[in-house]
């Protein structure tokens, strides 16, 4: 049997017809709603929140922040680490990394660590930021 895909692609007058007549006789009535899903863990958009930490980077190497959610109940969604004033030459950022985002207790974190590749460290400004969603 041709399907209508088939006859789609043939473009003459008749396969189109053809196609249409075949496309509108496979479609029946619209079924029942069927019953409401289980709940899920409620979130809303109000429940999101995002933790900032910035500090100086001081000159010690390796250098790093941390920031975490409020609760340990609150789920991770991200984590980025940033430099408000841009990098000094020679230092680089060499570590990002979720922290306890696999686990219930603690809170979980963001860390980042910078370190001085070359040159004679200086201190800049480094953020850490975490974003997080309190389930409702």
């Amino acid at each position: 049997m041709t399907s209508a895909v088939t006859l789609l692609h043939k473009k003459s007058p008749i396969h189109l017809l053809l196609a249409g007549v075949l496309l509108l006789a496979c479609q029946g009535p619209t079924g029942k709603d069927g019953s409401a899903g289980p709940t899920g863990p409620g979130f809303k958009r109000g429940a999101d929140y995002c933790n900032n930490v910035t500090a100086p980077v001081t000159g010690s190497s390796p250098y790093s922040l941390t920031a975490t959610c409020n609760a340990a109940a609150d789920v991770p969604v991200e984590g980025f680490c940033y430099e408000p004033s841009g990098l000094p030459t020679g230092a680089a950022l060499v570590l990002q990394e979720p922290l306890n985002w696999d686990v219930t207790t603690p809170a979980a974190g963001w860390r980042c660590t910078w370190a001085w590749i070359s040159g004679t460290p200086a201190p800049f400004s480094g953020s850490v930021e975490i974003c997080c969603a309190t389930p409702q």
